[in-house]
């Protein structure tokens, strides 16, 4: 079953279906990055992960994950990618209940009858 999810000035109208899309292609995206920055055997400077440790081993993972040096804000862009793809898994969760019917959010029941 096929919601439609109106904004409130009715400007921007999704079904679940191409959420479910973009989310999908988020969240196998983020985790890619996740998984590749976590398997990295070395830090942005070349240490080996295996001499790090603690906040050091952190900080170099998080630089992993956001594919960049430390000059270029790679912590940032790591806790970025971990925050993206939290969102989007968060996203999918919503949607499997939204689509089984346990809850219908005001957002989608507003839209189905096209009040607002």
């Amino acid at each position: 079953m096929k919601h439609i999810i109106k904004s409130k000035d009715n400007s921007l109208l999704k079904t679940t279906d191409s959420l479910r899309e973009v989310a999908n292609d988020v969240a196998a995206r983020t985790n890619s990055a996740i998984e590749t920055g976590i398997n990295n055997l070395k830090a942005s400077n070349g240490t080996p992960m295996d001499n790090l440790h603690g906040a050091a081993k952190t900080t170099a993972t998080l630089k992993n994950i956001g594919k960049e040096s430390a000059a270029n804000g790679g912590m940032n862009e790591g806790m970025n990618t971990i925050l993206l793809n939290t969102k989007a898994n968060s996203i999918i969760q919503t949607l499997d209940l939204v689509e089984k019917e346990l809850i219908i959010p005001k957002s989608i029941e507003s839209g189905l009858d096209g009040d607002e």
